[in-house]
């Protein structure tokens, strides 16, 4: 009995310490549905389209989608809880990549990989401003160097 009584607590424990972890997917539909949140979900036939207007080297090309969630206009309450869900966020799926604190603001980059190509890259900034970026696609980590580059040279 004594047995029986230790795995259920001990079960109880594991299910609530997985709960109060928080995915990237979890984060963005429970905030897309706040109110005065900023959404913008871009896939299929609209990344298509945005090739086609592309100028340069084809940046676009390995991108199938990106989604965006500004919650700039968000009452101070839905930020406070958005803020404490980022402090929360851990999703075995990505690798961290950056991880800033600078005052109130924060920011964490993370990287979703499947063999050699990031299939995702997460922006998570927390603070007075907060936001969270996903872009998808199939992106060749040595493309991230030259757009690092480009903007450290000045380019365009």
């Amino acid at each position: 009995m004594y047995k029986r009584i230790v795995s259920v607590l001990l079960f109880t424990a594991l299910c609530s310490a997985m709960w109060a972890q928080i995915s990237v997917n979890r984060l963005f539909n429970e905030f897309s549905r706040a109110e005065n949140v900023e959404k913008v979900k871009l896939g299929g036939l609209l990344m298509s389209v945005a090739k086609t207007f592309e100028r340069g080297n084809g940046e676009l090309a390995n991108i199938s989608g990106i989604k965006v969630l500004s919650l700039e206009e968000c009452s101070p309450e839905v930020k406070q809880r958005f803020n404490e869900r980022v402090s929360k966020l851990r999703d075995n799926r990505y690798e961290t990549f950056l991880n800033t604190n600078d005052g109130r603001e924060r920011t964490k980059i993370l990287l979703r990989f499947d063999k050699d190509l990031i299939r995702e890259l997460v922006i998570v900034t927390s603070g007075d401003d907060p936001a969270l970026i996903s872009i998808t696609g199939k992106i060749d980590p040595k493309d991230i160097e030259k757009w690092s580059s480009k903007k450290r040279d000045g380019e365009q």
